[in-house]
């Protein structure tokens, strides 16, 4: 009684979940972080109210106690011994990593990076006692791709110039000599077979 047999639940309350959880998720989407959307914990709250009350209705008689979702929205999930244990940090112990440094939890941001207000930073955090993490790359993946290319191509440019003898633009019209000759005795454009 109470478990889930892996039926799905019916198609409107599984369309009130997703939508829930498109909503959670855009909440805290990467693209906020770049147009600097301001988050409270009021609405990451909100959401996670709104994401139980979707469970609920999907899910009217309960989930049983070991369910990862049910553990997720309660708060209780033990991620001892798994990898998403190892991403999760303990507040209190964990440390900042700002260009190869740690970051002391006494210090001010403006003593390692200065008074501009404009800087962009990249802070990772880390447990306390581990090494410095991986730098980012200079250049995310589709911008190397494109460079690659654009050095691929002109470097074939490079050896089609060098096998040419130079002389081959002597074939060319804005090349000959008699062209404007030409031009004033309407002789331009005459073929011969």
């Amino acid at each position: 009684l109470g478990k889930r047999t892996g039926e799905a639940p019916d198609p409107a309350a599984a369309e009130t979940l997703n939508r829930a959880l498109q909503e959670a998720r855009a909440l805290v989407c990467k693209e906020n972080v770049e147009n600097k959307v301001v988050v409270s914990r009021r609405q990451l709250e909100e959401a996670i109210q709104t994401v139980r009350g979707a469970v609920t209705i999907c899910y009217p008689m309960g989930l049983p106690p070991y369910d990862p979702v049910r553990e997720d929205l309660e708060g209780a999930i033990n991620l001892d011994g798994t990898q998403a244990g190892k991403e999760v940090l303990d507040p209190d112990t964990a440390v900042a990593w700002f260009a190869g440094k740690q970051l002391l939890r006494e210090s001010t941001l403006e003593k390692h990076l200065g008074k501009h207000e404009k800087t962009k930073a990249t802070i990772k955090l880390a447990k306390k006692g581990s090494s410095a993490p991986q730098r980012e790359p200079v250049a995310d993946a589709q911008t190397q791709k494109e460079m690659l290319a654009w050095y691929h191509k002109k470097q074939e440019e490079q050896k089609k110039l060098a096998q040419d003898e130079d002389d081959d633009y002597t074939n060319s019209a804005w090349a000959n000599p008699r062209s404007l000759k030409n031009a004033f005795n309407g002789l331009s454009n005459v073929r011969f077979l």
